[in-house]
């Protein structure tokens, strides 16, 4: 087993997954699906990214710094835009990540920043982008300008409430620097 080390993980859930498995049938869904995958995982790793694992609806990237998987972030939804309908519906993720020790053991890898991470991703919105006010403040300037602060929430898993961010991926006239 390695020993702890620093790293941020990004969760992003593909929206629409379930919906996509009632309209078109298990088949043409998987195939939809892992053609996302697939374009998550190239976005991911045009930023330095790397894909750790996907289940049917969701994919683990770890980036080294926070500023690497807020790249990785917009590449991923920049990807996902450019990806044709699937019976008649257009696929979407909403995306998580925090930064903190994770502990690696071969392919897993683990730890509160994973969990939190996912949990994170849980509280995303189809193309948003969502981390922690803590996680924020590691972010360049150049990230920082485009954070909107949102509302302080219990996350499953946590005694205390966690104050949350918004990256803006896109222009936004809403975006505000956090201090």
């Amino acid at each position: 087993m390695e020993p702890s080390r620093e790293t941020t993980v990004l969760f992003a859930a593909i929206v629409g997954a379930g919906a996509l498995r009632e309209k078109a049938g298990d088949k043409v869904a998987h195939e939809a699906l892992e053609r996302c995958q697939f374009r998550l995982g190239q976005a991911a790793a045009s930023c330095g990214a790397r894909l750790m694992k996907s289940t049917a609806d969701k994919v683990m990237v770890l980036a080294a710094t926070p500023d690497a998987a807020a790249d990785a972030a917009s590449a991923m939804h920049l990807a996902m835009e450019k990806l044709p309908k699937t019976a008649e519906m257009k696929l979407a993720v909403g995306i998580g990540f925090h930064f903190g020790p994770v502990v690696q053991k071969g392919d897993e890898v683990f730890g509160d920043t994973v969990n939190l991470a996912s949990r994170l991703c849980e509280h995303a919105g189809s193309a948003q982008i969502i981390t922690t006010e803590w996680t924020a403040k590691l972010l360049s300037p150049l990230y920082r300008a485009w954070l909107r602060k949102l509302e302080t929430m219990q996350i499953k898993g946590r005694s205390d409430e966690t104050a949350l961010c918004e990256l803006v991926w896109r222009a936004d006239e809403n975006a505000t620097a956090l201090v």
